[in-house]
């Protein structure tokens, strides 16, 4: 799995050019998803405040 993360990690600079902005929206995309799955019942309610 963590072979697959860094991949993706390198797709997405290559994508975006490797722009500070967009890794930092990778990161906290890549937290939130991990925070989703161990807490799916917060993350419902909290979530429509980032929508």
């Amino acid at each position: 799995m963590k072979n697959l993360i860094e991949l993706t990690h390198i797709e997405m600079i290559t994508i975006n050019g490797g722009g500070l902005v967009e890794d930092i929206g990778y990161a906290a995309h890549a937290v939130g998803c991990a925070v989703k799955k161990a807490y799916n019942t917060v993350v419902d309610t909290v979530s429509g405040w980032f929508d």
